[in-house]
């Protein structure tokens, strides 16, 4: 599996799943998050631009969502 590679491809990804938020929140970096496309346990989505961010997937309620290849 991949992460998924972009904001709309979050989204969709959301969709595509079921997800109770479909409309990605941005953020640029933040590097107390997972990279990428990333749901929160609270039912909320977001896009942290991957950049530095080293938080593993998983962390403080935050999983990443990835893509088949």
């Amino acid at each position: 599996m991949l992460r998924v590679s972009s904001l709309n491809e979050c989204e969709a990804a959301a969709i595509a799943i079921g997800l109770l938020d479909n409309n990605a929140y941005f953020m640029y970096d933040n590097p107390n998050l997972p990279s990428g496309c990333i749901y929160a346990t609270y039912d909320w989505l977001a896009w942290n631009e991957p950049k530095s961010a080293s938080v593993d997937c998983g962390s403080n309620g935050h999983d990443c969502i990835c893509k088949w290849t």
